[in-house]
């Protein structure tokens, strides 16, 4: 009987020359036509993973999300490769020891050490040798098991943070050791960024999330009416996101009256003021006069006859060219932005 001739196994070298065959190709055939946008796609589901792997998993399933190896789904997900399935083939960084043949050196000098003719004394010396090798990887789609427990989406936006590995733990029902386990797994499958040192977790939710805010006060009501006296006590501080309100030194009124309704302020608005003691011709400003009164009025200028700074009024229609004149302006700040219910 004749034994059938099995399959000649390829070498890790012929498997890597395969890949970086198939990868330069395939780069080629992307920058070359509509499936940029594509890749583009897939690069945005794997941004922890390397140019070179996006394109490969790109080019064998496009509709890829969340890959892992086989006996990683198995052991870290309870989930097992659909029977038939192909393979997802990526490069994965890889080292071995060599044994080179090398200068010996002084280990005082640092020097070469040398033979009696003047020559080099060579020495075996073992060294590590960074490479790749190609690793098999199936998709979540390839797969069946388990669903994967995913971090609570309404704790991470309210708390900008995500919970600890002990709070995971306990919400999810599992092990404080294997909630740990799943993080790690989580974080080389490309799913979130997990640092074991700092225990610091960090998601795609969570990086959108500006970091950086400024603390602003919210103050009694501020009349845009008829100028009348304020009484300026702080009902709560909140954070105002340094990405859409800039630096600076703020506070919160809530606008009463109608005398604003043309510069977009209306009654119950809520206007972000930025402390500052100058104002420019057209700046909407919080105005304190010699009589220690207060409104919010569009600064004019200088009126020429009187010498005295005009304060508008913003509502035509009601408050025709009406101007309050002051002798001794005190700016209190700038308003920079409205806030209001729609």
């Amino acid at each position: 009987m004749n034994k059938r001739k099995m399959p000649e196994q390829k070498s890790q070298f012929e498997k890597i020359k395969e890949i970086t065959d198939r990868l330069e190709n395939g780069l080629q055939e992307l920058l070359q036509s509509d499936q940029y946008k594509s890749w583009l796609k897939t690069m945005g589901r794997f941004h922890n993973y390397s140019l070179n792997n996006t394109i490969l998993i790109h080019l064998q399933k496009p509709d890829a999300s969340l890959v892992a190896s086989y006996l990683s789904w198995q052991r870290n997900f309870g989930r097992t490769v659909n029977k038939g399935e192909r393979a997802i083939r990526i490069l994965a960084p890889t080292s071995y020891k060599k044994r080179i043949e090398a200068e010996r050196l002084d280990p005082v000098t640092g020097s070469p050490v040398l033979n009696p003719d003047g020559s080099s004394v060579k020495e075996l010396r073992e060294v590590m040798i960074q490479a790749f090798k190609v690793v098999n990887v199936f998709d979540i789609s390839q797969t069946e098991g388990k669903a994967l427990q995913e971090l609570g989406v309404s704790e991470l936006s309210e708390r900008h943070t995500a919970p600890s590995v002990n709070e995971i733990a306990k919400g999810v029902g599992i092990a404080k050791t294997t909630s740990y386990r799943y993080l790690v797994a989580m974080n080389d499958l490309g799913m979130l960024r997990y640092d074991g040192a700092s225990r610091t977790i960090m998601t795609r939710m969570i990086s959108k999330f500006s970091e950086s805010t400024v603390p602003a006060p919210v103050v009694g009501a501020i009349p845009c009416g008829t100028p009348e006296e304020e009484e300026e006590n702080i009902q709560e501080y909140v954070s105002l996101p340094v990405s859409l309100f800039g630096k600076g030194e703020f506070y919160i009124l809530k606008a009463s009256g109608d005398s604003m309704v043309d510069a977009g302020i209306n009654d119950g608005d809520m206007v972000v003021i930025r402390k500052q003691n100058d104002a420019k011709i057209g700046d909407i400003i919080v105005a304190l006069n010699e009589e220690g009164t207060n409104t919010l009025k569009t600064y004019g200028g200088t009126e020429p006859h009187s010498n005295s700074a005009m304060l508008l009024y913003r509502n035509q229609e009601k408050y025709p060219d009406k101007k309050i004149l002051v002798k001794e302006l005190i700016v209190q700040g700038v308003a920079k932005h409205v806030i209001r219910s729609l």
